[in-house]
């Protein structure tokens, strides 16, 4: 295996681990592991997780169809990654989906130069991603680079290099917020005030008149705090960053 080979392996490996991490991590006094019980997971970022998770032979497929349960321990994601590196999904569909829950838990940043930090604990992973050129050594952390551009612009519907405030998503979610009545803002601010990020994008979308296809209309309102007066706490929702390895190494 050459060294450009090697690189590309080890970093799907890491992913996969972050991504089995993020959707079905769980604290014990041994430290942080994978629960082994069926569960659904929640929204379809995570869904899309699990699935790639599935296909790698890390989780199953329980009954009903839509619950999964992992088939093995955490310390073991990185080996049946890498065994299922040439016959499972591709390097660019764990990418994706990286990419799409490190936005979705509000600290990796959407736009091309804006830097961002990360906890100890996923170092690794970066670095990595680093190597391959997908993000770049900052001296305050990590930033994306043109290569995930097309990853950006498919998720979030808006040019890498935009205004935030000029691109369509935003205009669109300011709108929308436009349109709440003040009881709904009230429901929407308690929902965020509370850190409870899950229940805010399905509420958001619901009032919205959105289906929960993509959750990106919920998702960037709770992140760039566009409600009205609201000052939110970071999202303390499924897993604490230090757990999924984002977040500030303070």
């Amino acid at each position: 295996m050459n060294q450009s080979d090697y690189n590309v392996k080890s970093c799907y490996g890491l992913i996969a681990q972050w991504l089995a991490i993020a959707v079905g991590g769980e604290e014990s006094a041994g430290g942080i592991g994978l629960q082994h019980g069926a569960f659904s997971p929640i929204g379809r970022p995570h869904g899309e997780a699990m699935d790639v998770l599935w296909r790698l032979g890390i989780a199953a497929k329980h009954s009903p169809p839509l619950e999964f349960r992992f088939v093995c321990d955490l310390d073991e994601v990185q080996t049946f990654a890498v065994r299922g590196f040439d016959t499972g999904p591709e390097f660019s569909a764990l990418l994706e989906t990286f990419v799409e829950l490190a936005i979705y838990y509000g600290t990796a940043e959407t736009r091309r130069d804006a830097s961002f930090r990360v906890h100890p604990d996923v170092h690794e992973l970066f670095e990595g991603l680093s190597v391959l050129g997908f993000v770049r050594t900052m001296d305050d952390g990590f930033a994306w680079t043109d290569r995930v551009r097309p990853i950006m612009e498919k998720l979030h519907n808006f040019e890498f290099d935009d205004d935030p405030e000029e691109t369509r998503l935003h205009k669109d979610v300011r709108g929308m917020i436009e349109r709440l009545t003040s009881k709904e803002v009230e429901e929407l601010e308690a929902l965020s005030k509370s850190g409870n990020k899950i229940q805010f994008v399905a509420r958001f979308n619901e009032i919205a008149g959105l289906t929960d296809r993509t959750l990106l209309e919920g998702i960037y309102a709770y992140n760039h705090n566009l409600l009205p007066k609201l000052k939110l706490k970071r999202p303390v929702d499924a897993k604490p960053f230090r757990y999924i390895g984002l977040g500030s190494d303070e």
